[in-house]
């Protein structure tokens, strides 16, 4: 044989056996489906569609085939393994799956950017770091995003060899942000997040690399559906419904929380054309336009505002759920919807409301996520209490100045804080770049936990919680079912209902907000009364993505990557969960470091 058939064949095998290893699989088989080597050579053995003609003799009938050694979707992969594999398999009486390659996903297209850049000049050549000489990097902000980015930099640097001096300043007493949790009468109680989403990779990759993925728990699957507020009342979420629009008809028309008119304006979708022109609109606009008024109002503005507490009338649909805007393109939602539950269910059976399925969380507390990660920093890197008062640009990097008058020079820094804050440091550096970060809106939210005996509750919980529309007129806009959500979050015989409140009445004192929560939620769940209550404020930590958000941030980070040294992260550019925050955070590392020390004379003519 040839020399390089068998290297082929090894890394081949390397590469499968550390696939199945990541998937914790034990039962899988190499198998090809070409030769390596000259025309004359052999093909590669054992062949996978002769594989797949012998019958399955276990009782196993599914088997997954996973092309690892291509990377797109080529005439290889869909005629030898879509049609004639699968000819083979199905006659052998197997169930055939085959998964994608990676072909154009994000993740893999990141990969290739950070292995060309990586190994790219920077814009002026700056001198690495001597043996011994540690670069130094400041995190300011010591949320999700600036801890994440911290300890990104520490990982980075360890794999190169690199020594870096890694700092955090964050000006509130504590790490974490708006993540919070508490204890209380052995029940665990959440401040600000609750969970994640498991669809996005960087959180639950980090937990991991963190040694936290056994402390990962998912949703309790025996009450997966949501409820809808319509005239004091809560009505089950249609099942299947998604964001803004149903992926099941029969639900839909069964729903009391839509009137038949609305019902049917809904239903139009499916023979409605796509708008002309494309572009960016209003969530509002385009649910009107698709669905109708009745569906906003009853049904994608309460749900979306769980997500996006602002008002849709603003919110960008292009920065906020651009699939849906994917979905008209591809000749309408309703009828993208159902095609994607044809191959695979968008929503479990059984569920309503937001695909509480894909969410996770932390055994004892989104909390311990920022632990862990602050453990892992060690000590002295975070701390609390100290503000940036003033942020310089120099020949040799930049310069963090407190309120006391101290600076702290460093070869890079990274913005982790909410973007009109960085804005206003940067304003002395680029004054275009700062006006662009402050014109990012942000809004105020606050949550109540609500401790109640069981018994002293009407509703019997067997839901995640409830939202409730606009038009309601109510101080709660949601509740979670804290206590049914996630197990271990309060001991037998007791409830934990999270209320999220927004709007005006946040103005309002303490005890008159508290007031109001309880009545609405005697309202709707018949609580008579209640063990004790935590309220949290959390002001200006929700950003709104308004019309225009896209642009927005595209200059926004074209001018700061203009600037060697600087990058910035954090929920008010590109997603506002904690994995587009941690992601955003990793990614705010390379491009700070790639471009360290990196001055262009002419910057300082």
């Amino acid at each position: 044989g040839w020399d390089r058939a068998a290297g082929y064949a090894d890394q081949i095998r390397r590469v499968a056996e550390r696939a199945a290893r990541a998937l914790g699989q034990t039962d899988w088989t190499l198998v090809f489906q070409s030769r390596s080597g000259r025309p004359e050579d052999p093909w590669l053995e054992p062949d996978v569609a002769e594989f797949l003609s012998r019958p399955p003799t276990d009782g196993t009938k599914n088997v997954l085939v996973i092309p690892v050694g291509f990377l797109m979707d080529h005439v290889e992969v869909l005629f030898d393994l879509d049609v004639k594999a699968r000819e083979a398999a199905e006659a052998a009486g197997w169930t055939f799956h085959r998964a994608k390659t990676v072909g154009t996903h994000p993740l893999f297209i990141d990969l290739l950017s950070d292995l060309i850049l990586d190994g790219a000049p920077a814009p002026v050549a700056a001198p690495g770091p001597r043996p011994g000489t540690a670069r130094r990097l400041l995190v300011v902000g010591g949320g999700i995003a600036g801890l994440s980015a911290a300890h990104h930099a520490r990982e980075q640097a360890r794999q190169r060899g690199e020594n870096i001096d890694v700092r955090v300043w964050d000006a509130g007493s504590r790490p974490g942000g708006v993540i919070e949790t508490g204890r209380r009468d052995g029940i665990l109680w959440e401040g600000g997040p609750d969970s994640f989403i498991t669809e996005k990779p960087a959180a639950l990759a980090l937990a991991r690399r963190l040694g936290m993925e056994n402390d990962v728990i998912g949703t309790n699957r025996r009450f997966q559906q949501s409820f809808v507020a319509r005239g004091g009342r809560l009505h089950p979420t249609p099942e299947g419904f998604y964001l803004l629009a149903p992926t099941k008809l029969g639900p839909l028309f069964r729903t009391r929380l839509l009137s038949w008119p609305g019902k049917a304006r809904a239903a139009l979708e499916f023979f409605l054309p796509p708008r002309r022109g494309g572009g960016d609109e209003t969530l509002a606009s385009f649910v009107r336009r698709r669905f109708g008024r009745e569906v906003l109002d009853q049904l994608a503005q309460p749900m979306v505002a769980g997500i996006y507490p602002a008002d849709p009338e603003e919110l960008s649909l292009r920065a906020t759920f651009p699939r849906f805007l994917d979905m008209e393109a591809r000749g309408g939602v309703i009828r993208s919807l159902l095609a994607a539950r044809r191959k695979a269910p968008v929503v479990p059976a059984g569920t309503s409301g937001p695909r509480y399925g894909l969410f996770a969380t932390f055994r004892h507390g989104v909390g311990s996520f920022v632990d862990r990660l602050v453990a892992a920093l060690g000590p002295d890197v975070v701390r609390c209490g100290r503000r940036v008062a003033r942020l310089e640009r120099n020949s040799a990097g930049w310069t963090a100045v407190d309120p006391t008058g101290a600076a702290d020079a460093v070869d890079a820094v990274i913005l982790a804080c909410a973007a009109p804050a960085a804005g206003a440091l940067l304003r002395p550096t680029d004054a275009r770049l700062a006006s662009l970060l402050t014109s990012v809106p942000y809004g105020a939210v606050a949550t109540v936990n609500v401790a109640v005996r069981r018994e002293r509750l009407r509703h019997p919980l067997d839901g995640f919680g409830f939202v409730v529309p606009a038009n309601e007129k109510r101080v709660v806009t949601g509740c979670t079912f804290s206590s049914v959500k996630f197990d271990g979050r309060a001991p037998e015989g007791w409830a934990l209902l999270r209320a999220f409140v927004g709007g005006p009445v946040l103005a309002e004192p303490d005890d008159r907000l508290l007031d109001a929560v309880r009545r609405d939620l005697r309202d709707f769940l018949g609580v008579e009364r209640e063990e004790w209550m935590e309220l949290r404020r959390y002001p200006g930590a929700m950003p709104h993505y308004t019309l225009g958000h896209e642009e927005r941030v595209a200059e926004i980070f074209e001018r700061a990557n203009a600037l060697p040294g600087l990058a910035l992260c954090g929920n008010g550019y590109r997603g506002i969960g904690l994995p587009d925050c941690v992601a955003g955070g990793e990614e705010a590392v390379r491009r700070a470091l790639r471009t360290a020390n990196a001055v262009k004379e002419e910057s300082f003519a």
